[in-house]
């Protein structure tokens, strides 16, 4: 059943239920993990190097020999991979558990070791909670990084709350990387195919700005990302469809989010 939200911004969009986005993630990046990740590799790197100097420029406190990092809704570990060298161990968290063995797989096949990397296959968003996820290894994170994943997320606000309660109270930080507001998803190129995978047509300040403070987090502040001098617009990205193969083209504003948990 499909049901109609309207956000701040004043766009409304119609999209699927909660249930029905999160499985038709689960399906496209099942069917479609290795494509996607090998067709995009040298784009993931680049934004990862991108996400990751963008994290570092605003001040972070990165620590190789302390600071724990949850990497949520992590895909094949683009992001990860990026951050290793500056903080001591990484966990990352996706529902797809295909995505899931491709991040472990390379860092197996690294030869770092599973307690300093490694991706469990979860949902934050889930209304049960996840006993495994219990742990004092899923919990008190120094910092949470989502990374151009909360547009295939149904419900960013319940997204945002989720990964700020396992941040440390006090010092805990939660960076999303994501698209600033852009055209319909359906006007792209088979953009008809991808709504109940991607139901957000990117994001505004004030949406984001709200979510975090609701979530409890304070000292919000927005940088774009992208190459030093441009910020993150018009970066150019490519997206592949898992079913045909076919590469498709567009422009992106990208932008970084960091809040601090009191």
């Amino acid at each position: 059943m499909s049901h109609c939200h309207t956000h701040n911004s004043g766009h409304v969009h119609h999209h699927a239920s909660t249930t029905e986005i999160q499985d038709a993630n689960k399906a496209y990046f099942a069917k479609g993990a290795a494509v996607h990740t090998h067709a995009n590799k040298a784009q993931f790197a680049r934004i990862s190097s991108y996400v990751t100097s963008a994290i570092v420029s605003i001040g972070l406190p990165l620590d190789d020999e302390v600071t724990r990092v949850l990497d949520y809704a992590c895909g094949s570990g683009a992001i990860s991979q990026a951050l290793a060298p500056h903080v001591k161990q990484i966990v990352g968290m996706d529902l797809s558990s295909d995505m899931v063995d491709m991040y472990n797989t390379a860092v197996s096949n690294q030869g770092i070791p599973a307690n300093e990397m490694h991706a469990v296959v979860a949902d934050l968003c889930t209304q049960e909670d996840d006993e495994k996820l219990k742990g004092e290894d899923y919990q008190n994170f120094d910092v949470a990084v989502c990374s151009l994943a909360l547009h295939h997320i149904a419900d960013p606000r319940i997204a945002v709350q989720k990964m700020v309660e396992r941040l440390k109270r006090g010092s805990g930080y939660l960076v999303v990387v994501d698209f600033r507001k852009h055209q319909s998803v359906a006007e792209m190129p088979g953009g008809e195919k991808l709504q109940h995978v991607i139901p957000h047509n990117g994001f505004v300040e004030e949406d984001i700005k709200k979510w975090y403070e609701q979530a409890g987090l304070v000292d919000i502040e927005f940088t774009d990302v992208g190459p030093k001098g441009k910020g993150g617009r018009g970066m150019s990205i490519g997206a592949t469809n898992p079913e045909t193969g076919e590469a498709h083209k567009f422009s992106r504003e990208i932008f970084l989010v960091s809040g601090r948990r009191a």
